[in-house]
């Protein structure tokens, strides 16, 4: 026994160091990569800092279980954008109700301001914000909705909502038609290709799996989900009961009886996020 038993725990004890080793190096490795990206954030060139925020995107995303390392990441982001945010541009946002319509804009001069019933933001804020957005969740995550609303600027040639309700002629049927705003519901904008899709396909694609808060969509109770693709409502469900995903961070839907009278209906939104709730 003695013969065999020396060589097996040596063999063991060999296995278990490399396991030792193999954690310590990879931990070091992925410390070494997030200190290179802080750096590169901090750099004044913007080129060094897109790709240094681009990397803590990817090292801190929300598919991560290392959530003490998300945390810190997401502080990172939102010391930037605070920091680059001028302070009247902050206080603007930071004034408004939930519901207030003050369009946020790409400026096309890379100046933060605020220019009369608008904001404008420099790209490189926005580019910032969605970064912070996208590592904790959503914006609905947000621990900061000044960030969030800054994350959902539009470019200066889209038209707002509000803007697009006040000049367009009162709606009529079909495609003319808005979204009723007497019902809770998801809007998830999919891309043209999505067109193509079954209305199988189309429903399985449009339930899952988004970046939305749990407690607020069990808290508000939306009725329905509308999939829009350019621009027009292609599929409609009732919303039937909300989980978490499979996908960390994320949402799906239980979808059930199809609401044929949404379909159709007209819904421009320029703004960058994928899912929202409506109205």
């Amino acid at each position: 026994m003695d013969q065999w038993l020396s060589p097996l725990l040596a063999f063991v004890g060999a296995g278990f160091g490399s396991v030792l080793v193999y954690r310590a190096s990879r931990d070091q490795e992925r410390n070494r990569r997030v200190a290179a990206a802080i750096e590169m954030l901090a750099s004044s060139d913007p080129r060094q800092r897109a790709l240094g925020r681009a990397r803590v995107v990817h090292l801190g995303g929300p598919r991560t279980k290392e959530a003490q390392r998300t945390t810190e990441i997401a502080a990172v982001l939102l010391a930037d954008v605070r920091e680059v945010c001028p302070p009247e541009v902050r206080q603007r946002l930071a004034a408004l109700d939930p519901d207030d319509e003050l369009s946020v804009r790409v400026s096309d001069d890379g100046r933060s301001r605020v220019q009369g019933d608008s904001v404008l933001v420099a790209a490189s804020l926005v580019d910032a914000a969605r970064a912070y957005v996208e590592v904790v969740g959503g914006p609905d995550a947000s621990s900061d909705q000044v960030v969030a609303r800054i994350a959902e600027a539009v470019e200066i040639g889209a038209i707002p909502v509000a803007a697009q309700a006040e000049t367009s002629s009162p709606p009529t049927s079909g495609a003319d038609e808005a979204l009723p705003a007497d019902q809770k519901l998801i809007v998830v904008k999919l891309p043209p290709q999505a067109a193509e899709l079954s209305p199988e396909d189309l429903r399985e694609r449009a339930r899952k799996a988004w970046r939305l808060s749990l407690q607020r969509l069990r808290a508000e109770k939306p009725v329905g989900l509308v999939a829009v693709i350019e621009r027009s409502v292609r599929g409609a469900w009732r919303i039937d009961g909300v989980e978490p995903s499979t996908e960390e961070g994320r949402v799906e839907f239980r979808l059930g009886s199809p609401m044929p009278e949404l379909l159709g209906r007209a819904y421009h939104d320029p703004g960058q996020n994928p899912v929202r709730y409506w109205p």
